[in-house]
């Protein structure tokens, strides 16, 4: 007999708060480019999240960058550091877990970030997901 890994719902609700609470810290401290492309988002007036903290059924938790709850897409903003091997493997995980729970995982470069604008995340968007 195979064991299923299980884990509570106490266990995931615990982890739940622990990301609210990592979710405030970041949103306190958000980057130049988050700042940016949150304004950018906001005149799009597609509805989103910013920093949500969401746990996988790989009971794994993970704080998305934005999040579109009404299309399923998580947009994330990379930094240098997403770009080292470790960081790399981490991140095909996270969009792993994530496409698993039906989520979509778009990856935006911080570099390419302020060429952005609000009708291109549109169309990025449609491009995934159909007429917004």
């Amino acid at each position: 007999m195979v064991k299923k890994k299980y884990k509570s719902k106490k266990t995931n609700s615990f982890l739940l708060e622990k990301g609210k609470e990592f979710s405030n810290d970041l949103i306190n401290n958000a980057t130049q480019w988050e700042i940016s492309f949150k304004k950018k988002l906001k005149q799009t007036k597609i509805p989103f999240i910013f920093q949500y903290p969401i746990v996988c059924s790989n009971s794994k938790l993970y704080i998305l960058d934005f999040y579109l709850p009404k299309f399923k897409i998580a947009i994330e903003l990379d930094g240098q550091w997403h770009y080292t091997p470790e960081m790399i493997k981490k991140d095909r995980i996270r969009t792993k877990a994530l496409k698993k729970d039906g989520i979509t995982v778009l990856r935006i470069a911080n570099l390419i970030e302020n060429q952005i604008k609000p009708e291109q995340i549109v169309e990025l968007i449609n491009s995934l997901i159909g007429k917004v």
